[in-house]
Formats: C-alpha cells, sequence, structure tokens
C-alpha cells in the first residue's frame, strides 16, 4: 500500500526567523538577477523565478509575488524557442519542464491563473520526442524517462498517457543491459560515459519511476520483474563503507563519497523496492544505508561543496524530509534538520547571489540563480523548511 505522510514537525523559533532572513535577501537578489536568465524551464530558465515566486507568496504573505508568478510564466512561455539551445534535447527537456511545472503548481495549489490548455501544444511536442527516445533506447532524465514523469502527472486527463507509460516498460525491458547481478541500463547519448546508480540518471531513477507505475496498476507483473532486477544489480555494487556503501557509478570502486546520488538516492530507491516487493535483503541493505546516511554528517566526506538542490545540502535536506514524510522516522527528520542548518552556512560569499555560490558550472550565467543549482532552488528549500504546510518540490528534482 502506498505510505501515508505524517503530519511535520515544527522546527525551532530561531530556525525558522533564521531560514525567513535569508530566505527574504535570496527573494531580493532574484528580483535583481532574474532578468538574466534566457531559458524557460524551472531547471535552468525563468519558471524557477516563478516558481520561487509562488512559493513566497504562500510563505510571506506578499500576494504581490503572486503577479509575480504569473509574469514569469508569460515570459518563460514567450522564450520557448529551440534556437536558443545548443542541442535540441535541452530544448525537448525544458518543453517537458514547462508541462511539468504547470502540472505540479496546479496540483499543490500553488498558482491557479495558469490555463492548462498550454498542455495540449506541449504534449504534441512531447510525444514526439518521446517516440524518439524509445527508439534510440534514450530512457533517462534527458529521455522517455523524464517524458513518462510528466505523463504520471497526466494518467487522469489524458487518455493516451496509460499507453505511453506501458510502452515505457516495454522498452526499459528491451533495452536492459542484463548480467548475472541484474538489469541495468546505459544510455547512448547524454551520460553515456558508464552505468549509474543514483537518482539523477541511474537505476534509483528507474525504479522510482517503476513504482509509481505500480500503484496505479500499469503491468504490475512486468513492472515487479523490472524493479527486481533492477534491485538485484544495485545490491551487487555494495562496497564496504568508504566512506558510504554505493558508488554513483559502476566500476568505481572505493569512490563512494558523494551521498546525495550515491547512499541516499539507492536508499530511496530500496525503499520503494521493499514496499512493493516484501523483500527482506532489500530491506536489510537500505536500513544499513539509510542509517549510515543519518550519521554522516563531513560535507566533504559527503562531496557537498555547495547549497544546491541538484549538488548539495538543499538537495540532502529535502529527501530526508520526503523520507520522513512517509516513514516517521525521527532520525531522517534530525537529518533533514542537520543539511537545512548547513545550508545556511554556506551563506558565505560576497556576490549578488545573496552570499551563495555553486560548486560547478561557473560558466553559465543561469547556474547561481535558478532553481537546480542557485538560490531558487535553495530558496524554495528553506521556505518548506520553516513551513512545513509547503509542498516538497522533489518530484521537480
Amino acid at each position: 500500500m502506498r505510505s501515508k505522510e505524517v503530519v511535520c514537525s515544527s522546527i525551532p523559533a530561531r530556525s525558522a526567523s533564521r531560514a525567513s532572513q535569508v530566505v527574504e535577501q535570496i527573494a531580493i537578489s532574484l528580483q535583481e538577477n532574474a532578468c538574466r536568465l534566457k531559458y524557460p524551464g524551472y531547471g535552468n530558465g525563468l519558471l524557477s523565478i516563478s516558481l520561487f515566486s509562488a512559493y513566497y507568496a504562500l510563505f510571506s504573505g506578499q500576494r504581490q509575488f503572486t503577479t509575480a508568478a504569473a509574469a514569469y510564466f508569460e515570459r518563460a512561455i514567450s522564450a520557448i524557442s529551440v534556437d536558443i539551445y545548443a542541442h535540441k534535447i535541452s530544448y525537448f527537456r525544458e518543453l517537458i519542464e514547462m508541462a511539468f511545472f504547470v502540472q505540479f503548481v496546479k496540483s499543490n495549489n500553488l498558482i491557479s491563473f495558469i490555463d492548462t490548455d498550454i498542455l495540449a501544444a506541449l504534449d504534441t511536442r512531447i510525444d514526439a520526442f518521446f517516440k524518439i527516445k524509445l527508439r534510440e533506447g534514450e530512457l533517462n532524465h534527458f529521455g522517455a524517462l523524464y517524458a513518462s514523469e510528466y505523463y504520471l502527472t497526466r494518467i487522469d486527463q489524458d487518455p493516451l498517457a496509460a499507453d505511453r507509460l506501458v510502452k515505457l516498460v516495454e522498452a526499459l525491458e528491451h533495452f536492459a543491459i542484463r548480467d548475472s547481478a541484474g538489469y541495468c541500463w546505459k544510455w547512448p547519448f547524454s551520460k553515456n560515459d558508464g552505468i549509474y546508480l543514483g537518482m539523477i540518471c541511474g537505476s534509483a531513477r528507474v525504479i522510482r519511476v517503476l513504482s509509481e507505475l505500480y500503484w496505479i496498476g500499469i503491468k504490475q507483473q512486468e513492472v515487479i520483474h523490472l524493479i527486481n532486477r533492477a534491485a538485484d544489480f544495485i545490491l551487487s555494487q555494495s562496497q564496504k563503507p568508504n566512506p558510504g556503501y554505493f558508488p554513483v557509478k559502476v566500476h568505481t570502486e572505493g569512490r563512494s563519497d558523494f551521498m546525495l546520488d550515491a547512499d541516499l538516492a539507492v536508499s530511496c530507491a530500496l525503499w520503494e523496492t521493499y514496499r512493493i516487493t516484501g523483500r527482506k535483503d532489500v530491506l536489510r541493505v537500505m536500513e544499513c544505508t539509510l542509517a549510515l546516511c543519518c550519521q554522516r554528517r563531513d560535507l566533504a566526506g559527503c562531496r557537498v561543496g555547495d547549497a544546491s538542490i541538484q549538488y548539495g545540502s538543499t538537495g540532502l535536506a529535502l529527501r530526508f524530509e520526503g523520507l520522513y514524510r512517509k516513514s516517521g522516522l525521527q532520525d531522517l527528520k534530525n537529518a533533514s534538520e542537520y543539511w537545512h542548518q548547513q545550508t545556511m552556512l554556506q551563506q558565505r560569499f560576497d556576490n549578488d547571489t545573496a552570499g551563495f555560490k555553486a560548486s560547478y558550472n561557473q560558466m553559465h550565467v543561469h547556474t547561481n540563480i535558478a532553481f537546480h543549482e542557485g538560490i531558487a532552488g535553495i530558496g524554495i528549500g528553506l521556505m518548506c523548511y520553516a513551513d512545513a504546510s509547503l509542498p516538497l518540490p522533489t518530484q521537480l528534482i
């Protein structure tokens, strides 16, 4: 059965006050920096400002930010053009981001003014992209898997969504790399430098999507088979803790320090596997790995170099919080609290992005500003920390 979310406890008043101060500084910085964004999507573009504004309107009670959310949504729609991308795959990914954004803000009552008729136009282009990626075997976060995550949100609205999800299950079986350990996948184009285990582009993300398919009744026996074989492969990659159990990528023995997209991502996937299959071997590994994740607090040892959602402390805090809401385990809540505190401690730079700076991709203007690596995502994470009634944005990561 699906797990019920627990009622979230409040945080200390001093922590809430500090988080609110940082969020206010981020809001000011985003007003000054939003004009530098050119892409439409929420990961690196204008929709990240719309998303932050929608959260901030609820968080602060300043209703003018609802108007700002609407304005940036309209700007994002106007910015759609294949000409601004060096690679067409980025264009199609951002089309999915736009559609995903609409579904997320509507379902969570963040923005009420969006006309969902725009989805019909986006669906046509996303469907063409999805079919191409299915044929190519590009089933990752830049391909058919990400499109399928959007289709999951459309299952009650689009009669063709279920058929597309069936095709994803068939493609995952067809393109699986099979060995004695289980099933894994290697992508032909994006992230084609190895076989990944994590939630960004690896087996953990495959299991996350498959688990959602299971709960809505899509080819359940085939889905269970795929989940079991993917979990088998993940389990085969376990190492002695150094400092974690799992690497981000296979054949990287001794490199198990990236907690967010290795041990914690694997724990999330094994959690879903156990809920569906009841496998005791999966439960044992998940419990050991998750317990170690809760204990690990060294930033360098967890490879946490910034405060971002994509690679840093905010991403860790939100993942722990999501698991806490599903399980009620206090150790997870404590870990989420710790990493949110680390986020605020990383406000240490003298710059125009509220004192935060990403570890990677400094060649891009959007990096320190937008949702994935910048202050829009950090601010949303801190708002969810200070106000537990706000919806977690983990579905968008």
